[in-house]
């Protein structure tokens, strides 16, 4: 019987990644100056980027007092030169106590929207622009007939194209017979600052209660605002949304839509934000249970996120809802939305984690990393802000001794240390690199992936992907991370009752050495992916994982793989030169490149073919006695034979049993390499028509035959298929007839 083994040739040097800088793992902070108890920076963050590309982040701080006015609330401007620090405090042009000046804000350079939810009847929103060095008011605006629960300027949008526009919801706003139906506004600077349209819930369809409004957002020509307790199809609180896209005659175009999932109080709008160049529009729905075929399964008031394509006329097209990975009940998810560019910043205020989703070339969002405060945060995710790969995160209950909840905001780059934190999301690598990432900014697994490390490890972790171009081993290490690591190496997605683990390992040397280390074999063209992950929930920072080339075990004779007869199949691809290499072979000289060496030890004396029939490149075989040196040369070499496929080799020598043979297999030329089929076989003795063994060929074998065919007993153990033909028949009866009568054996 002919056997078959799968060899992966491969061999060990890992790449060095020493002097190679690791990812920022925790979020900057920054404060005001001077602060108190109770000011509640956080409130509010923006972002926008100014004529120079240069960051200016913006923050609220709504209990900051002023002279005979508590709680009148602040502005702080930061820009940044390098990094950021306090340029400006903005306030309102006049205000009393609980004005509360900064509880919304939002900015497009060079504007920047403020709301006073406490100024006015109900609600002020000022408009600042940027002149010179600062930020003045331009602009300021409260509805007519407004009550004192209007909450106008609850939420706000800004864009600076087509032309200036700010969008700003009246969650609380009544028209008659409506109460809280809520409104949105949109006002314009076309020569001067002024509303070009007030839209109520009513005009949608709504009604009492609906709160439209509760969330705007506005980019260039679309908009879209959220009605997070409306009531539709008579689902209590379900929400819907409001998209409009302004047309080339200066008007809006405004419809009404839902969710494929409308569900009871999920509060569908409660945030909401947009991308007019991707036409993208994001839908926070806080409240939403997800249900068994959830990630993470039925839980309560998870929360999720509703990705919509508003391209074209009418009401958007929906394109995904979006659910964290590792999902708890109550963690609201989707409170509040965030869209620039590819990436879509998500808040998660009931675990106090800002979670970022990226779309890949596919149009698919997937989520690629989690921000949470450094400092065990009373309230981190309050507010959050997203420009380019800029994201902003306000915790207004932050405290610094000697004040209490004086509040503070958390910015980080998403690039570097963000990233990698889903399957799909993997850091791609290519071998011989090395790979950073931050696994504070990043979400367990949540179930068990490997066999070894507290079950591969069930801290936070990072995932990373490469497809060699050869096949091999690689080694792969999380040599240089801050902490105890355990390191998982999959070829497919890990299911709970299939992780697809082709590799753990938990500590290089137990009790010293807390980094991981592991050796796969590889094959060319296929996907894999490495996790690096903490060994328990305490074990997280900075990981590092490093990736060594594909490389050849038996790339020299002293490492040769041992075979057997049968079929061996491997790639030369990784492999080098071997010494010794210019070789008489058939009578030509010959250089083996890109060679590899098998140890071979007979079973039985006898005539043994070897071949390369199957491989897929030109080749050179060879056996030796010992591996080579100065005076040790093959006792058979072989370039080309005409036994199966051209340019392929064979050798037959006479090998003794028990005796070690080394035999060398490369190609013929540099470019000679590729996947190899090794084939073994020893040559058949010839055969013996005296099958009754009495010593004579004769009639009595050829009866003999006959009856074993028959079913008749087979006291010598012949076989019956005398001609080899596969069948034992009368074949092979004439076969033994015409060999005793003199002809060729078969």
């Amino acid at each position: 019987m002919k056997t078959m083994t799968r060899f992966c040739v491969t061999g060990a040097v890992l790449a060095a990644s020493a002097g190679l800088a690791s990812a920022q793992c925790n979020p900057s902070q920054l404060l005001h100056s001077p602060r108190s108890t109770q000011d509640l920076l956080g409130t509010s963050v923006a972002l926008t980027f100014d004529n120079s590309n240069s960051p200016i982040l913006f923050s609220g701080a709504i209990g900051r007092d002023q002279t005979g006015a508590s709680n009148l609330g602040a502005v702080y401007v930061y820009n940044n030169n390098g990094s950021f620090f306090q340029a400006q405090q903005l306030l309102p042009a006049f205000g009393s106590g609980g004005f509360e000046f900064g509880t919304t804000i939002a900015a497009a350079f060079p504007y920047v929207a403020i709301s006073a939810p406490g100024g006015g009847v109900g609600g002020l929103v000022y408009v600042y622009q940027k002149v010179g060095n600062s930020w003045t008011t331009v602009y300021s605006y409260e509805p007519n007939g407004t009550i004192s629960t209007a909450s106008f300027g609850y939420s706000l949008g800004v864009t600076a194209t087509p032309i200036p526009r700010v969008i700003a919801g009246s969650p609380g706003y009544s028209p008659a017979g409506a109460g809280d139906a809520g409104a949105f506004f949109i006002h314009q600077n076309n020569g001067a600052w002024a509303v070009q349209v007030a839209k109520t819930s009513v005009d949608f369809q709504g009604g009492a209660g609906d709160h439209l409004g509760t969330a705007v957002a506005i980019d260039g020509s679309l908009m879209a605002a959220g009605a997070a307790d409306g009531d539709p199809s008579g689902l209590f609180d379900a929400g819907y949304a409001v998209v409009g896209k302004l047309g080339g005659n200066g008007q809006w175009t405004f419809t009404k839509f839902l969710p494929s999932q409308s569900q009871f109080a999920a509060h569908f709008g409660q945030s909401i934000a947009v991308n007019n160049a991707s036409h993208i529009v994001a839908v926070g729905t806080p409240y939403f249970d997800t249900s068994a075929a959830d990630i993470g399964g039925a839980k309560v008031d998870v929360g999720c996120v509703y990705v919509f394509d508003a391209t074209n006329p009418g009401a958007p097209v929906q394109l995904a809802r979006l659910v964290p990975e590792n999902a708890s009940a109550n963690m609201h998810f989707g409170s509040k939305v965030a869209l620039s560019g590819d990436r879509l910043l998500i808040s998660a205020p009931g675990t106090h984690q800002v979670f970022e989703f990226r779309q890949d070339i596919s149009g698919n969002f997937t989520q690629r990393s989690v921000m949470s405060s450094p400092a065990g945060s009373n309230d981190f995710a309050s507010s959050i802000a997203l420009a380019n790969n800029l994201a902003a995160v306000g915790d207004d209950l932050n405290t610094v001794s000697p004040t209490t909840w004086q509040g503070a905001v958390y910015y980080s780059y998403l690039t570097g240390g963000m990233g990698g934190d889903t399957f799909e999301a993997a850091l791609p690598m290519l071998p011989g690199t090395s790979g950073f990432a931050c696994t504070n900014a990043m979400t367990p697994t949540g179930f068990s992936v490997g066999n070894c490390g507290n079950g591969g490890g069930l801290g936070n972790d990072a995932w990373f992907t490469f497809t060699p171009g050869c096949g091999g081993q690689v080694t792969i290490d999380a040599v240089g991370s801050s902490f105890d690591t355990v390191l998982t190496i999959h070829d497919a997605k890990p299911q709970v009752f299939s992780t697809h683990n082709i590799g753990c390992s938990d500590d290089i040397v137990n009790g010293s050495n807390l980094q991981s280390r592991i050796t796969i074999n590889v094959e060319a063209g296929q996907q894999y992916w490495a996790r690096v992950a903490g060994y328990n929930a305490g074990a997280q920072g900075d990981a590092t994982i490093n990736l060594s080339n594909v490389f050849a075990v038996n790339d020299d004779c002293v490492s040769a793989f041992s075979v057997g007869e049968g079929t061996t199949l491997g790639s030369t691809c990784a492999a080098t030169n071997s010494i010794f290499n210019a070789l008489d072979c058939s009578g030509l000289s010959r250089t083996f490149n890109k060679d590899v060496w098998f140890n071979f030890v007979p079973g039985a004396t006898g005539m043994y073919d070897l071949t390369t029939c199957g491989s897929t490149f030109d080749t050179l075989l060879a056996v030796y006695t010992s591996c080579p040196g100065a005076n040790v040369f093959p006792i058979a070499c072989n370039d080309d034979a005409t036994v199966c496929e051209p340019l392929r080799s064979k050798v037959s020598a006479m090998l003794n049993a028990g005796q070690s043979y080394k035999i060398r297999l490369g190609g013929f030329n540099s470019s000679a390499s590729g996947e190899f089929a090794l084939n073994i076989a020893m040559q058949a003795g010839p055969c013996d028509p005296d099958v009754n063994q009495d010593g004579n060929v004769d009639q009595g074998d050829v009866d003999y035959l006959i009856n074993v065919i028959a079913g008749g007993p087979n006291p010598s153990a012949i076989d019956p298929d005398f001609n080899q033909d596969g069948n034992a028949d009368q074949g092979d009866v004439d076969a033994m007839i015409n060999t005793i009568a003199g002809g060729p054996c078969p």
